[in-house]
């Protein structure tokens, strides 16, 4: 699936996040530690929100609508270095990490109506896996260079999903 490496910048933000909290915006680490809780706490409604777009626009243009403002909303955050406009892009961001989840996994066992367990495996469990295999690589690339250029990296990464989403095509429901 194309879609693989959709949550590369998933684990990007989830293991960078409070680094960048607290060596670049000059927080303490109960704040950055607060920012991702609130990264993962927004997600779960970004999950809610994600399943009633798929019901009402359709998998296809939820993942496109997810992925693309994804890929601003990153660069913005990469750009910023005040805890006020990074704690409102957190926000957003939070929530759409976890929009596109449903309609993913929807697509995955339409793809594949007759294996709906390993649809969800590869269309979640792969992605997720190859997301934390790429991580110590940002690691490496944090303690050459800078976080920002990690998070950097990750608008760049966040480019091949969006990328991606427009060229999937809706499968026929049989």
């Amino acid at each position: 699936m194309r879609l693989i490496r959709a949550f590369n910048y998933f684990y990007g933000l989830n293991t960078f996040l409070v680094l960048y909290w607290v060596h670049i915006l000059k927080q303490s680490n109960t704040s950055g530690s607060l920012a991702l809780s609130i990264l993962f706490i927004v997600g779960a409604t970004g999950t809610i929100i994600g399943g009633h777009l798929v019901d009402h626009i359709g998998a296809v243009k939820t993942i496109r609508l997810a992925f693309t403002i994804m890929l601003f909303l990153l660069l913005a955050f990469s750009l910023t270095k005040g805890v006020i406009v990074a704690s409102v892009l957190l926000l957003p961001i939070g929530m759409l990490i976890f929009t596109p989840y449903s309609a993913i996994v929807l697509l995955g066992q339409r793809y594949l109506p007759n294996q709906m367990g390993l649809a969800s495996g590869v269309t979640l469990g792969l992605a997720i896996s190859i997301g934390g295999i790429a991580t110590p690589f940002l690691g490496q690339v944090a303690d050459a260079t800078s976080l920002i250029i990690v998070f950097f990296i990750l608008t760049a990464v966040a480019l091949i999903p969006m990328g991606a989403a427009y060229f999937i095509i809706e499968p026929t429901i049989m």
